[in-house]
């Protein structure tokens, strides 16, 4: 599946008192409903940079970030917007879905900012569909279905990471610096 990111209409400028003005709560929560509906599971500082972005908004400064907290707390409640481990998510947004960066697109993810859930989903799709392969290997496949040109540090560190998780739950196996399907899975 291709990420997509959210199609807000025109940016609108606003000050910090603007922006920080109660009355403007309630379209704030809409603006991070509509970018959670559209990207969740997505990353909270990826959601917050999409707000930011939408009302040119430079900085989350001391007015700026109660007021986003605010309009967060009221797209919790009124939409539905849930938070776990930093990734905003719907309750009926698919958190296995492992979306992949479009040739065309102009934001790519950091790592940091694709849910775990969706990393190790994608490793498990990548061990699954080659029966058997070198962690080395994994690697790079993890890297490119993502987008990225190379594996950094911080990709290296976060597929390591997600990759254990993996394995210590008997998800995947390794022997001999190859991984498979677990045969319990």
């Amino acid at each position: 599946i291709d990420y997509e990111t959210t199609q807000l209409g025109n940016a609108r400028f606003l000050t910090s008192e603007e922006f920080a003005d109660v009355s403007r709560r309630s379209a704030i929560a809409d603006t991070i409903a509509k970018i959670v509906g559209c990207e969740g599971p997505v990353h909270e500082e990826a959601a917050r940079l999409a707000v930011m972005d939408h009302y040119n908004i430079s900085r989350m400064g001391n007015r700026i970030r109660p007021a986003y907290d605010a309009a967060l707390a009221t797209a919790k409640r009124q939409h539905g917007v849930r938070v776990i481990d930093r990734v905003f998510f719907t309750m009926d947004g698919n958190s296995e879905a492992v979306r992949v960066a479009a040739e065309d697109d102009e934001r790519m993810r950091k790592i940091t900012h694709i849910p775990p859930t969706e990393q190790r989903a994608a490793i498990t799709q990548l061990v699954g569909d080659s029966i058997r392969i070198d962690r080395g290997e994994l690697l790079q496949r993890f890297s490119r279905l993502f987008g990225f040109r190379r594996a950094g540090a911080d990709i290296q560190r976060s597929f390591e990471h997600q990759l254990d998780e993996l394995l210590d739950s008997v998800v995947l196996d390794e022997a001999e610096g190859t991984v498979s399907l677990s045969a319990n899975r």
